[in-house]
């Protein structure tokens, strides 16, 4: 019976954690999970994250149904502790002391997560795995991909930077997820081919997303750490969307010009500037807009702390649907249906304690479709922590 138990046991951990084998003995560990709330689901994030550190050449696991005793304990091999890799990636609920994980919301030994101090059972029922538990003087990069994780004085990456890892990075701000899964394909994408944990950072940045606040990052430690040695025969500036590099425009007004001379019917009015500022490097985005609908398209511009100023389209030809979304008229009765139902159904996906606050509605379209959708931003604590979580929701407009 013994023997029996201890077999149902490893079958576990191995529907559990995935693993993408390599013969680098340097590990790496990637976490996400379905929470069974919404249409909240990271697993996705740590299977491609994991993806790529295997073909970085790390021996790269991945957790989506994660318990505190995986959190804590060492791979099935018996050699290091899971927490103590090389490569470190979280993506899920969050805020600056800790990242969450509940898978299906099952509770029990899948209430789980990262904290910013010691190993410690929660008096809610989570169960963390502390970061200053945990040896990291051998850790290169720790990536905590959540909403608030950079933020406050001490904080997450702050604490694992301290605590002896190369590199870590998290975020000022809450940040819609299905935003921030694509900025993280990318991001992993850039690291995989070589480039610098900055790099890689300023290639994420450098594409059109719903909520811009996927952007604001916080880097602590090493910008210019690299997990492969192996680099791309491309280079960053053959990046086919780059269409401008200059040294000397040193004012908006003469970068705006500059996108003007590149796209003679670029228009300031009709798009919309967002900007962040992270230690010195700033990022503008000019999004554009039909009538009142935002689309996910526009320029990029990069400033570096040098003052170098690269322009990126991500324009996709969004004119060609300007006539088409300011002609077709959309009543405010299809708008308030389509709101109406967004919420519906948001409604009828709240268990028990769950709490939900509607934080941003807007009316967008698809720049490469030109679909027109209702946008909700909606943002979730984790019962029992204080772990937030921005789910970003499309409603067609029909």
């Amino acid at each position: 019976m013994k023997k029996k138990i201890i077999c149902l046991f490893l079958i576990s951990i191995i529907l559990c954690v995935g693993v993408f084998s390599s013969a680098s003995t340097e590990k790496a560990f990637s976490v996400g999970t379905n929470y069974g709330l919404f249409d909240i689901n990271t697993s996705g994030d740590a299977r491609q994250a994991a993806s790529y550190y295997g073909s970085a050449g790390y021996s790269s696991s991945y957790s989506v149904e994660p318990t505190y005793q995986i959190m804590r304990g060492k791979f099935s091999d018996g050699t290091n502790y899971r927490m103590s890799s090389a490569i470190l990636f979280f993506s899920g609920h969050a805020n600056y002391s800790n990242m969450n994980f509940n898978y299906n919301g099952k509770g029990g030994d899948y209430m789980t997560g990262v904290y910013y101090g010691t190993s410690f059972d929660s008096t809610s029922g989570y169960k963390y795995a502390g970061l200053k538990s945990f040896n990291l003087r051998n850790t290169k990069l720790i990536t905590f991909a959540g909403c608030l994780t950079a933020s406050n004085t001490t904080n997450l990456p702050s604490v694992a930077v301290s605590e002896g890892a190369k590199t870590a990075i998290g975020w000022t701000e809450k940040v819609g997820e299905m935003s921030h899964s694509s900025w993280l394909g990318y991001y992993n994408e850039y690291l995989n081919k070589g480039y610098t944990v900055q790099q890689a950072i300023n290639y994420a940045n450098s594409f059109a997303y719903w909520d811009s606040n996927v952007k604001k990052y916080k880097l602590y430690g090493d910008s210019s750490l690299k997990i492969t040695s192996t680099v791309s025969t491309n280079s960053a500036e053959s990046d086919s969307r780059i269409v401008s590099v200059e040294n000397s425009l040193y004012t908006d007004k003469e970068i705006e010009k500059e996108i003007k001379k590149l796209n003679n019917k670029f228009d300031l009015n009709k798009y919309k500037k967002v900007e962040s500022v992270v230690d010195g490097k700033r990022t503008i985005d000019y999004i554009y807009i039909a009538g009142d609908f935002i689309s996910d398209s526009g320029y990029t511009v990069f400033i570096d702390e040098e003052k170098k100023v690269t322009i990126y389209d991500n324009n996709y030809q969004v004119e060609r649907f300007e006539e088409d979304v300011l002609k077709t008229t959309v009543s405010e009765e299809k708008i308030k249906k389509a709101q109406n139902n967004a919420i519906e159904k948001i409604k009828t996906k709240v268990k028990g304690n769950d709490k939900i606050t509607i934080a941003n509605t807007n009316k967008v379209f698809d720049s490469k479709t030109g679909e027109k959708y209702i946008y909700i931003t909606i943002e979730h604590t984790l019962e029992g922590t204080n772990a937030v979580y921005v789910h970003e929701y499309l409603e067609k407009i029909e």
